[in-house]
C-alpha cells in the first residue's frame, strides 16, 4: 500500500502515471487505455493482456494449418515442418511428403523447456493423396 503520493492529481489513472514517472517504475496493467496514456507520458508499460496474447500457443488442437514438410521425423512415418514463428510441427503418416506443403490438423500442442511442439495429422499433401 502506498499513501497518495500525487495529491494534486485528481484521477486514479493520472495518479498511477505520475507515481510511475516519479519513481522511474514500470506500470503493469490490463487497462489498454491506461497503457496508451502512460506510454505517451514516457512511462515504461507492461501490458498483461499483450503478454497473455504473446504466450498463447499459435495453434490449438483442431486447427488446420499449412506447413512445409522439411525433413523426416524421428519415428517411422513422421515428417517435420515449422510454423512461421519457428514452432516445430511433427506430422504423422507424412514422411513421403517431405519437400511438399501439407495441410495438417493439429492433434496436440506440447510446451517444453525448449519451446512448443505441435503434433498433427495430414489432411492433404501437395502432389499426393492422404
Amino acid at each position: 500500500m502506498l499513501d497518495d503520493e500525487a495529491p494534486g492529481v485528481p484521477e486514479v489513472d493520472a495518479k498511477l502515471v505520475r507515481m510511475s514517472l516519479d519513481r522511474q517504475a514500470a506500470l503493469l496493467t490490463l487497462d489498454t487505455n491506461l497503457a496508451k496514456s502512460a506510454a505517451l507520458a514516457g512511462v515504461r508499460v507492461l501490458n498483461l493482456h499483450a503478454l497473455a496474447l504473446a504466450l498463447r500457443p499459435p495453434v490449438v488442437a483442431g486447427d488446420e494449418v499449412t506447413v512445409l514438410l522439411t525433413k523426416p521425423g524421428k519415428e517411422s512415418g513422421q515428417a517435420v515442418g515449422y510454423l512461421d514463428d519457428g514452432t516445430m510441427v511433427v506430422v504423422e503418416r507424412a514422411r513421403d511428403g517431405v519437400g511438399s506443403e501439407a495441410v495438417v490438423q493439429v492433434t496436440s500442442v506440447l510446451t517444453t523447456a525448449n519451446g512448443r511442439m505441435v503434433f498433427a495429422r495430414p489432411q492433404s499433401i501437395a502432389g499426393s493423396r492422404v
